[in-house]
């Protein structure tokens, strides 16, 4: 699943790179077979938290599957 341009124009600028995108989404939706879908996303946040800085929350949380709180 390619990034969307906005997301990824930002994400671009502030070194996260797609990859780490797809990591956290991918890591995100394996947990949730095991009921540990928000605490690994949690995880995945502030695991790549400096990757991430700078990224639109809303447009972050959409890309990865996971509805905005």
């Amino acid at each position: 699943m390619a990034l969307k341009a906005g997301l990824y124009e930002m994400s671009r600028e502030k070194g996260a790179s797609e990859n780490v995108i797809k990591t956290i989404r991918d890591s995100v939706h394996a947990a949730g077979a095991s009921s540990q879908k928000i605490a690994m996303f949690h995880f995945q946040v502030l695991k790549n938290a400096q990757e991430l800085e700078g990224l639109d929350p809303g447009a972050f949380c959409r890309e990865i599957g996971v509805l905005p709180t």
